[in-house]
């Protein structure tokens, strides 16, 4: 655990996580296992995210389910990825680091959709890039901001073997 990771027990937030104040952990509405992640906003964004340690030159799938319940048309959910430092500070652009997702590949549900899931590849192509931030997200980036709610579920990152055979399982989500 590094400083900012939740590690309270009981207070509804997913431990080992950093989620903003709008995420909650539901019960009720989920994909698999005993709970999901529930981010509602109001002309806003929420999000939670857990930084995987990751090795250089290897590359990654990043896959989960969403789910949506929005109110206008600039909220949607998407799950992200970033690259991150030996500190946790985020090495900004595709171009730079292939942990970052490429734009044109974020896949994100707008209106109201049932659990979908949301694959990419990812690969670290840079020695100081030392953690994959994998994020639920509700309405990221710039202004506008939506209105709505995302709930994610069933996040994993696997490792994908250079040559042939199975995926070694890195982290799984605990539901």
């Amino acid at each position: 655990n590094w400083n900012q990771e939740d590690s309270i027990a009981n207070n509804n937030k997913p431990d080992g996580y950093v989620t903003s104040s709008s995420g909650l952990l539901d019960n009720i509405i989920r994909y698999q296992g005993s709970k999901s992640l529930k981010i509602s906003v109001t002309n806003n964004r929420g999000y939670s995210y857990q930084d995987i340690p990751v090795e250089y030159n290897k590359k990654y799938r990043v896959s989960g389910y969403v789910k949506t319940d929005c109110n206008d048309n600039n909220c949607y959910g998407t799950i992200l990825s970033e690259c991150e430092n030996i500190n946790h500070q985020p090495i900004w652009d595709y171009s730079n680091c292939k942990l970052n997702i490429n734009p044109i590949n974020i896949r994100r549900l707008y209106n109201d959709n049932n659990w979908t899931n949301i694959e990419f590849d990812v690969e670290n192509n840079r020695q100081d890039a030392k953690f994959l931030r994998v994020l639920c997200y509700n309405t990221p980036g710039p202004n506008p901001v939506g209105s709505g709610i995302v709930w994610c579920d069933a996040i994993n990152v696997i490792e994908i073997p250079r040559g042939t055979g199975s995926p070694l399982f890195l982290k799984n989500v605990v539901q």
